[in-house]
């Protein structure tokens, strides 16, 4: 007589990236990313160019409405391109943290069928994610070759690096986190967005941080590392003084590796049960 035999698989690690796991199913991270680009533009009559078309109609609206407001303190390039920078690297964090959350729920039929590294979802969003980012910042590079060839000669790859995975880290730890938490509430679905859009204002995007009160401003920037992200983004194109001492560049560095590391356990712990609560 045959016997049926149940094999049930779990995370190996809470505290574990899987990285080999990863790897190992890297044609389906390739997948889910490839069919996020695919369905973000599918039936649109423009396709890719909102990518394109967003960031610059918000800057044109900004700079028409806030560039008396803000320019005043921005003096080392245009208003427009100091908007537009912010605004590329603002939408990389938000679009890839709000894409995590709802292809958790998007994704439901698959992860109650089949086992595969649930990492594999927000980190495909992220990936997604990059690619507007890329086309973006192509076109942040033609206005800055429009405006000023020579900001080219002031570029330094290492302070744009170093802002992409600040920026990146700042997607998967709310992203990881909210993931999560959306499995067990919905209404957390509602209060991301909300979230992100409250953050936005708290973050250097549009107006340089310059708060009268010394210390809302230093816990601003060190506990709202998307500060630190933007400013080192501009700072890589327009050679702009980093506002950040030492002390704060370490600590703001340490409370978004905790962030980071919160929403990677609250997330791995989720992955017990989320093919049942989902």
């Amino acid at each position: 007589m045959s016997q049926n035999k149940e094999f049930i698989i779990t995370p190996r690690s809470k505290f574990s990236l899987g990285i080999r796991e990863l790897v190992e199913y890297k044609d389906l991270i390739y997948i889910f990313t490839w069919r996020e680009i695919k369905i973000k533009y599918k039936q649109t009559i423009i396709g890719v160019l909102w990518v394109v078309l967003q960031p610059i109609l918000m800057m044109l609206i900004i700079n028409a409405f806030l560039s008396n407001v803000f320019k005043k303190e921005i003096t080392q390039v245009p208003y427009y391109l100091y908007v537009y920078s912010g605004l590329i690297g603002w939408n990389l964090f938000s679009s890839s943290a709000n894409t995590s959350v709802n292809n958790i729920l998007t994704n439901a039929n698959i992860i109650k069928k089949i086992y595969f590294p649930r990492l594999i979802i927000p980190l495909s969003s992220l990936l997604s994610a990059f690619v507007d980012f890329f086309i973006s910042f192509i076109v942040l590079l033609l206005f800055i070759l429009f405006e000023n060839a020579s900001l080219f000669l002031q570029f330094n790859v290492l302070y744009w690096i170093s802002s992409i995975i600040i920026i990146s880290l700042c997607a998967l730890s709310i992203g990881l986190y909210f993931s999560a938490l959306v499995v067990k509430y919905r209404d957390f679905r509602y209060v991301l967005p909300f979230l992100i859009q409250l953050l936005f204002f708290l973050s250097p995007v549009i107006y340089r941080i310059h708060i009268e009160h010394p210390l809302i401003q230093h816990l601003l920037v060190l506990f709202n590392p998307m500060v630190l992200g933007i400013e080192l983004l501009r700072t890589s194109l327009f050679n702009e003084p980093l506002h950040f001492t030492f002390t704060q560049l370490i600590v703001s560095m340490l409370i978004l590796l905790s962030y980071f590391l919160i929403g990677l356990f609250t997330f791995r712990k989720t992955e017990e049960y989320i093919a049942d609560k989902i």
